[in-house]
């Protein structure tokens, strides 16, 4: 790691620096898609510092999280795969390496045609994973054998910082996260829905709306999606705001706009600590 390299405060800098500045990348492509056009640099600015403000994107930016990098190699990477530019998909197979929550966008290219972007992100997430096997790091093996699987491996899943669907149920069934049946068909079954309803986006043209569904299904699916996870509902936030093909009824856009922004600036770990250990208001799911 070459930041293990330098001294710490140098480090520190360099990366919190990454941090803001892949959420400002990640900004700067979803205005660019959602208005059509190159946005005022301002707006960009304006947008960004309004990011970092909510919790998901405070909390990344405080615990040195790698979620806003992985977002802004993501949305490029989607930008590439609609042009069909040839290597689009590898910088989400490197995304999918680091971290497994993007590779519900594998699937979804995978199921809406885009199979050669699909094939690459696979390929490059299977050699990027390769590589610490080959180096004779022995954790790796052992991760994937049996770490992948076990959700106790993520913190207190039970905790209500956890807002998964999983999360939400073992805050009700203290069980529940040691039930590998449930777990999967939580797994499965969200995810199955949320590419059914991506695809349904995507052939009616809306594959920016299908992106941004398939990224909320996969932080609901997950074992375990903490606060500083939902960075990924800033893709359906910039959605929500910006003008649409057809018209939507003032009311609902409120509504939407105001639900996100609640999610975005009220962390779970706000729950009084005597709730986190029953059944928390669970903000996400309320909404």
């Amino acid at each position: 790691v070459p930041l293990a390299a330098l001294p710490v405060p140098v480090a520190v800098v360099l990366w919190l620096g990454l941090v803001v500045a892949a959420g400002a990348v990640a900004v700067l492509v979803l205005l660019r898609g959602a208005m059509g056009r190159q946005p005022d640099w301002l707006l960009v600015a304006g947008v960004t510092a309004a990011a970092f403000v909510t919790e998901p994107f405070a909390a990344t930016f405080g615990y040195g999280q790698v979620n806003t990098v992985l977002l802004a190699m993501v949305v490029v990477d989607a930008v590439l795969v609609r042009r069909g530019v040839r290597g689009a998909g590898v910088l989400t197979g490197i995304a999918v390496a680091v971290k497994l929550t993007p590779a519900v966008f594998v699937a979804y290219w995978l199921l809406t045609g885009r199979r050669r972007a699909a094939l690459t992100a696979g390929a490059t997430f299977a050699v990027t994973s390769l590589l610490p096997v080959l180096s004779g790091q022995p954790w790796t093996w052992g991760y994937w054998t049996d770490g992948v699987s076990d959700p106790s491996r993520l913190g207190f899943v039970r905790g209500a910082g956890n807002q998964s669907l999983l999360g939400v149920v073992t805050r009700s069934w203290v069980d529940a996260a040691d039930s590998a049946p449930l777990r999967w068909a939580l797994l499965l079954g969200v995810t199955a829905g949320g590419l059914a309803l991506g695809r349904w986006l995507w052939r009616r043209g809306r594959d920016d709306l299908g992106f941004a569904v398939v990224a909320v299904a996969g932080l609901l699916a997950a074992p375990a999606s903490w606060d500083h996870h939902y960075v990924w509902l800033l893709p359906l936030l910039v959605l929500m705001l910006a003008p649409q093909p057809r018209p939507v009824p003032p009311r609902w856009r409120v509504a939407g706009v105001v639900a996100v922004a609640v999610l975005l600036v009220c962390p779970p770990r706000r729950v009084p600590f005597e709730a986190r250990d029953g059944v928390s208001p669970d903000l996400l799911l309320a909404l």
